[in-house]
């Protein structure tokens, strides 16, 4: 991926990238789908997330990042309950520039 990519390929990017991690149909995976409540993801799942992001976009993500760009000081709870697909293609796109 590289910057400048349109909206639409960025998202489709990061929904592979979830559906390849997480073994899942597509057809769940929702911009407001939760990764941990609606996903059932696992802490070592957004570990590979993060690991295929960085690899697909060209981007190095330090092992918090993801988690504090939804807030600093969140409860385990919290991050449940934000960390969305969508906070993760706006994550994506803040890093990218895209």
């Amino acid at each position: 991926m590289t910057e400048g990519q349109s909206a639409e390929t960025l998202k489709a990017a990061v929904v592979g990238i979830i559906n390849s991690s997480l073994r899942i149909p597509q057809s769940r995976i929702l911009e407001s789908s939760r990764l941990f409540r609606d996903l059932n993801a696992e802490s070592i799942d957004l570990l590979d997330i993060k690991y295929e992001l960085e690899r697909s976009f060209a981007v190095e993500i330090s092992d918090t990042e993801i988690r504090d760009s939804l807030g600093m000081n969140l409860t385990q709870a919290e991050v449940y309950e934000k960390l969305t697909v969508r906070s993760i293609i706006d994550f994506i796109e803040r890093k990218t520039g895209a």
